[in-house]
């Protein structure tokens, strides 16, 4: 598999951003989701949305431009230079970058917090440690911690 550069990261050129590069920036053939920063130096804002098409998707994080989890059809498309492309992995449905949690099946009472790596699916640490593999990797906390944090919320 051939390897280019986006925005000065290595990615691998896999046959659906082939078929991105190659439709010419053409928003119509691209396949969907994508993920897209919104770049801002006036707010020196991150907004992150993924699309669903060429000016719609769901905010994923809240920004100025909007509120995390809001939809809208209205977004500028996302092949001006207003947008950077971020990549992702689908099966995962997560995003390079994005924070998550991650354990492994022997793991009962702990995960680690750290950053997705969607180019290489691995997960750094918060301290910027190497990339290391992990049996679960999720956006949500483990069920065992959700339980947990529940049951701290009823005793606050």
């Amino acid at each position: 598999m051939r390897t280019i550069k986006i925005n000065g990261m290595p990615v691998e050129l896999t046959e659906d951003l082939k078929e991105a590069l190659e439709s010419g920036g053409d928003s119509r053939k691209c396949r969907y989701p994508m993920y897209f920063r919104y770049v801002d130096v006036v707010y020196n804002d991150n907004a992150i949305v993924k699309f669903f098409g060429p000016n719609e998707g769901v905010h994923i994080t809240t920004s100025h431009i909007g509120e995390k989890g809001k939809y809208s059809n209205e977004f500028v498309d996302h092949n001006t230079s207003m947008w950077e492309y971020i990549p992702h992995n689908e099966d995962r449905g997560l995003y390079h970058k994005q924070p998550i949690y991650a354990w492994n099946k022997g793991d009962t009472h702990g995960c680690v917090h750290g950053f997705y790596d969607a180019i290489n699916d691995k997960v750094f640490g918060r301290d910027g440690t190497l990339p290391f593999s992990a049996d679960y990797i999720s956006d949500k906390p483990p069920m065992f911690m959700q339980r947990f944090m529940e049951k701290k919320r009823k005793l606050d």
